[in-house]
């Protein structure tokens, strides 16, 4: 009798164990909202360490429907181009055909399908809405929530140690994330893909750009698959067991066309690109997906979110405070975080450092200023004694008093050259707008190669900015556009999200400093950014070109340099947060600041 009570024990338990450790098919779900959390899947492999070793690909089920399982790599596997072409000299039109006669389209349905899957194993794939086995997220699939995409966080995306050998951008600081490609392009710019930064916002970049990761995404055909082995977790992930024929999905014959040098597929129109798709009705519009400069998703819930939400009080959805709330301040210096809310307005100041190597420390401001749209308030220059043409100098804490602003920094100091030209002309002080009014119209003649170079910054009642090279723009141009300010310093720092030639070439002759700069993530973002230098023991300063990755590795699709050195300031509520050299305690005086933001808080 107890032999019998033993063996049926072990029956129960043998059968309990079969249950946890596999799965029907039909039974998986993806994304577990309860527990919000994916299930996940081992299918293929794929290099995965820096030494190039092999290992099975881990992949996240975004969701199970209609016997198609939608699958997302957990990590970023590789890095690639989308496509050779670049933007056109003559900047009216574009060799970018899109994403489907890509170079990288037919890369993952090539050389890494081949690589990746075993013969059985693409026989289990459906074909996607764009005609390929493996594709990449579309940005309309992160607006959907039913895969898990329920923050833009969860946008992120670490990546593996072969992509990281092999040429992926990884941000110089502490970040663990790195930017991928989606397979949606750009509606503003032709030659630009959208991509998801490292920090999880949505933006666009240049197709040639080789240094951004690929994480793809393919369709697997449950209906070849018998078995799912493993409990479904990141760590115990399910192993596919497929059907003995292989399964019943065929390739896609993907035929070259000799003239135009694509791959075409027959079978393109077959499979959905992903299951619980949003209708045609609340689709993007133009100007919803893709604002001019913009780098901003579609709306997931929050417009601008906050990385310290806790900290603040309760925000709309659009991450501000709702309407009629007293505007929140905190100013913490030993934690090095500075915030403030109103309903128009959100500042995030935090202060960061790093060593970069012996005997060169770096200690920096980064600033991110959400504006609320329609509120009106924009980045825009304020002076001494609301007079912009004054010519005298002040303590420029006293100017953000005068005028009770929240946010403010130095501006170009286009100033000093007029000094400097007093008596004798010995330097361009450049396009000059201030209040829509033509100041100084004083364009360089020639390309510089040291700071100032004159390039030109543009700033917009609407909150957009505008770069351009030192020619690149005249001053009627500029004021006939409805330019508020139009700077003269230099050099563009970042255009479309890259770090610009003569940023490259100056960088080569210049030594660290201390920098302050301008950047643009979307309309109603704005970055600021103030490096310290001079201060052997805390911050050495950097060069043009690492200031430039700065704005690069918060997002900026565009980013300027504003005069540095003694300049460079950034004040909250009227008060310096930076300082300045070892034998510098003040800042340069001068006549005006940029500024955001008005509070009567600030005297």
């Amino acid at each position: 009798m107890k032999k019998l009570i033993f063996m049926l024990t072990c029956l129960l338990v043998l059968s309990l164990g079969s249950s946890v450790l596999a799965l029907a098919p039909d039974q998986l779900q993806g994304y577990l909202e309860k527990q919000k959390t994916w299930e996940y899947i081992r299918f293929g492999s794929y290099p995965t360490d820096a030494d190039d070793t092999v290992r099975p690909v881990l992949w996240r089920v975004l969701q199970a429907k209609d016997g198609k399982a939608y699958l997302l790599s957990e990590y970023i596997l590789f890095a690639h181009r989308v496509d050779p072409n670049c933007y056109p000299v003559n900047k009216k039109t574009s060799p970018y055909a899109g994403w489907e006669t890509s170079e990288l389209f037919n890369y993952l349905n090539r050389e890494f399908l081949t690589d990746a899957f075993t013969e059985s194993e693409k026989a289990a794939l459906a074909v996607q809405a764009d005609g390929g086995l493996v594709s990449l997220l579309d940005a309309q699939d992160l607006t959907n929530k039913k895969y898990g995409f329920i923050s833009r966080k969860l946008y992120q995306a670490q990546s593996t140690a072969y992509a990281k050998a092999h040429g992926l951008y990884v941000y110089q600081g502490a970040k663990k994330y790195s930017p991928y490609w989606l397979r949606t392009r750009s509606k503003s710019k032709d030659y630009a893909q959208r991509k998801v930064q490292d920090n999880g916002d949505v933006g666009y970049i240049s197709v040639e750009v080789s240094d951004v990761g690929v994480r793809p995404a393919i369709m697997l055909d449950l209906s070849c698959i018998t078995d799912l082995q493993g409990s479904g977790t990141a760590d115990d992930p399910f192993i596919p067991v497929l059907s003995a024929s292989g399964g019943t999905a065929e390739e896609p014959a993907l035929e070259k066309n000799s003239e135009e040098g694509v791959y075409e597929t027959e079978q393109a129109a077959e499979q959905p690109a992903a299951a619980d798709q949003q209708p045609d009705d609340t689709a993007e519009t133009e100007e919803q997906a893709e604002p001019e400069q913009s780098g901003e998703p579609a709306d997931t819930g929050v417009r601008f979110a906050s990385e310290h939400a806790d900290l603040f009080p309760p925000l709309t959805d659009e991450g501000f405070l709702p309407e009629g709330e007293a505007e929140f301040v905190l100013e913490d210096e030993d934690a090095g975080i500075w915030l403030y809310a109103s309903p128009d307005l959100r500042i995030e100041i935090v202060r960061k450092e790093s060593l970069q190597s012996k005997n060169r420390p770096w200690r920096w401001f980064e600033a991110d200023i959400f504006v609320r749209p329609g509120s009106g308030d924009f980045l825009k220059a304020y002076y001494h004694e609301n007079d912009p043409k004054t010519k005298k100098t002040v303590e420029i804490s006293k100017i953000a008093q005068e005028n009770h602003l929240v946010f403010s920094m130095n501006s170009d100091w286009y100033y000093y050259r007029v000094q400097r030209n007093a008596k004798k002309k010995v330097m361009p002080v450049g396009i000059i707008l201030r209040q829509g009014t033509v100041m100084y119209d004083d364009p360089a003649k020639k390309l510089w190669t040291t700071i100032p170079n004159r390039d030109i910054l543009a700033l917009y009642p609407d909150g957009s900015m505008e770069v351009y090279d030192y020619n690149g723009a005249t001053a009627s141009e500029l004021q006939m556009k409805g330019a508020c300010d139009v700077l003269s310093f230099g050099p563009v720092l970042l255009r479309d999200g890259e770090v610009t030639a003569q940023t490259l070439d100056i960088s080569a002759r210049q030594k660290d400093n201390p920098r302050s700069g301008i950047g643009l993530v979307c309309p109603g973002h704005y970055v600021s950014i103030v490096m310290e230098g001079r201060r052997s023991r805390i911050s050495v300063g950097c060069s043009v070109k690492e200031f430039a990755e700065l704005f690069r590795a918060k997002g900026c699709t565009m980013a300027y340099n504003l005069d540095g050195g003694g300049t460079a300031t950034m004040m909250f509520m009227g008060r310096y947060i930076n300082q300045m050299g070892d034998f510098t305690a003040d800042a340069r005086k001068q006549t005006e600041v940029l500024g955001i933001g008005i509070s009567e808080q600030v005297q």
